[in-house]
């Protein structure tokens, strides 16, 4: 592990509230959605949670600048898996913290993927997915930018 090279939280700028708020927009639709209880808006909802939390790890990528600071290039990795860890893994070396929930969000991106690709309903699960995606967005707003 190297050095910590990063001072977290880092207050977000005028870019990173916009961002930020798009994913929030994002949770809020899903959460519509969610609400409506058919098959079809509860698979809409999933589609939206995984969207909601995809957009936030790449709003940290750019709040932190962690191109510059890893010399890793995030724009090209489209697994949202690969791209967690990837950022879990710079945070780590760092600022010495991690990203919450990893294990939940690969679920729910497994999840995303049946329901785009194999059209599977996961009313089940969608409490679940939107409580994951609510404490990512709450413990990602509190570690990274100290909202």
């Amino acid at each position: 592990m190297s050095e910590t090279a990063l001072t977290l939280p880092v207050p977000p700028n005028e870019e990173s509230i916009r961002l930020l708020l798009r994913a929030r927009m994002m949770f809020s639709h899903a959460l519509e959605h969610a609400t409506q209880n058919t098959e079809f808006d509860n698979m809409i909802a999933v589609l939206g949670l995984d969207n909601t939390i995809e957009s936030i790890l790449r709003c940290i990528v750019t709040h932190l600048d962690l191109e510059t600071l890893t010399g890793k290039s995030f724009d090209t990795i489209m697994d949202i898996a690969s791209l967690a860890g990837e950022i879990n893994k710079a945070l780590r070396n760092l600022a010495n913290v991690q990203l919450p929930y990893l294990g939940e969000v690969k679920v729910l991106r497994q999840t995303r993927n049946l329901v785009q690709h194999g059209a599977i309903a996961p009313n089940a699960e969608l409490k679940r997915f939107i409580t994951i995606t609510q404490r990512f967005f709450d413990k990602a707003l509190q570690i990274i930018f100290g909202l």
